[in-house]
């Protein structure tokens, strides 16, 4: 593939991806066998339901209204993107539940019509939109955060937004309004302790008894927290020396602690879902609902970074204060194995620990799904460097999109070159084979520590 095709899929990849089907053809860099095509390419289907390609620059190109039919869409962020033009309404598809267009060039007014009932986030600031606050904002019970911010939309802020709002310190919700041409407030101005307002920047600041929301330092984000189970609490006299700790009636145990992020999770507020976290992750790995607490962490993305420990059951005051062995291989094959399935909600996960030590210490068998069979394992160990270069938080070190081809390509082309060789290597010698289902209990069942060392 030359540098022109690749700079042409390059240029034509939002084109692609704003399609308005569900399953989308993506260029990948397997030899075609069809002569009639003009570069090393063939289609594989992905389902489009979270799509994130923030950063991009897609030349000032608009949003297509075919968006709209996209059924099936959960998550949608196109932060600086360079984009021009209306937003699409949003309002037919029944399970989205966050957008993000910030930092663009979106005009126009923000479409009327009502969005779907579990919209946790809307994140439109930093365009150029005018007109005013749809009234529809108004009736999204799950809404967490609504940033129009630096805009240039005007009329009253309509208190409806916030009338409705339980007064519940775990379910908050942030307004940023900042920067717009507001004159007023319809209704009351009596939030509840839950609600934060912001307006500095506004015309309707220059009304005294609204200086309450027009401070410049705005809101405090709490940016990491901890899950409501903490054993040690009611423990304070007795001790339990690391790597144990307290867990049911002061019973001391050695938790299996996992580094795990949420990496396009559907809200902005984190604790309003602990419960639902905890029955997702428990009950796909079979355990008791008070068998795992953690620690969490806001990232760039954004992203939540999460310290999960996971507890051995307790039954008596004579169960086992560890995992046995084969519990610790079952629990450790749920995770690098990707049995867990996604939840829209939550999105898609990133093992953090567990790949950063498989591939350093050389056990890249211990990462890669069983669904892909056995490559050797220099190949696997050039695509997960890749994988993790491309994984990275900031999208500076992120390699470029020709790069990524070419790589791809190298590794294919270094394939096809040992596919007449690679039965002999690998009946001969199967350590040099990458493939889940060839690890060795010798190698995985075995956690020398129960801490987390550090992050990829």
């Amino acid at each position: 593939m030359s540098p022109t095709e690749v700079d042409r899929i390059t240029i034509k990849s939002f084109e692609n991806l704003i399609s308005s089907k569900p399953l989308l053809p993506i260029t990948s860099a397997s030899k075609s066998k069809d002569p009639s095509r003009n570069s090393t390419s063939s289609s594989i289907s992905v389902c489009l339901n979270s799509p994130q390609l923030d950063n991009n620059n897609f030349g000032g190109n608009s949003i297509p209204d075919s968006y709209a039919n996209m059924s099936k869409l959960v998550k949608l962020s196109l932060r600086n993107c360079n984009l021009r033009g209306p937003i699409p309404d949003l309002s037919q598809i029944p399970h989205l539940l966050y957008i993000d267009l910030s930092f663009n060039q979106l005009n126009e007014s923000i479409p009327p019509n009502k969005l779907g009932e579990n919209m946790t986030t809307i994140i439109l600031s930093n365009n150029n939109l005018t007109g005013t606050i749809p009234s529809n904002f108004s009736r999204l019970p799950r809404l967490q955060k609504l940033s129009l911010a630096n805009n240039l939309l005007s009329g009253s802020v309509p208190s409806t937004i916030w009338q409705n709002k339980i007064s519940n310190a775990a379910e908050r919700l942030l307004l940023e309004l900042q920067n717009n041409q507001f004159i007023s407030i319809s209704g009351s101005t009596n939030l509840p302790l839950n609600v934060t307002l912001l307006l500095d920047g506004n015309p309707l600041c220059s009304d005294n008894t609204l200086n309450q929301f027009c401070k410049v330092e705005g809101a405090r984000s709490e940016t990491n927290g901890t899950s409501p189970t903490n054993f040690s609490d009611s423990c304070p006299n007795q001790r339990c020396p690391p790597p144990y700790e307290f867990y049911v009636n002061c019973f001391c145990v050695a938790p299996l602690i996992i580094g795990y992020r949420l990496r396009s999770p559907g809200f902005s507020d984190f604790p309003p879902y602990f419960n639902t976290f905890e029955e997702y992750l428990t009950s796909n790995l079979k355990l008791q609902a008070n068998q795992i607490s953690y620690t969490f962490e806001w990232q760039v993305g954004p992203r939540v970074l999460m310290i999960l420990k996971i507890f051995p059951e307790y039954v008596d005051k004579n169960s086992s204060h560890t995992f046995n062995s084969s519990e610790i291989q079952r629990i450790r094959n749920m995770f690098t194995g990707w049995v867990i399935p996604n939840r829209d909600l939550f999105g898609p996960y990133d093992l953090m620990d567990l790949v950063n030590v498989a591939y350093e210490s050389g056990e890249i068998s211990s990462v890669i799904d069983e669904r892909m069979g056995s490559y050797p394992s220099d190949h696997a160990e050039k695509f997960l460097n890749l994988a993790l270069k491309c994984s990275e938080d900031e999208p500076e070190p992120r390699p470029k999109m020709a790069a990524v081809v070419r790589e791809l390509e190298n590794i294919c082309s270094m394939m096809s070159d040992s596919d007449t060789t690679r039965g002999t290597s690998t009946s001969t010698d199967s350590r040099k084979t990458a493939s889940f289902l060839g690890s060795t209990s010798s190698s995985s069942s075995v956690i020398k520590t129960p801490s987390v060392s550090r992050y990829v």
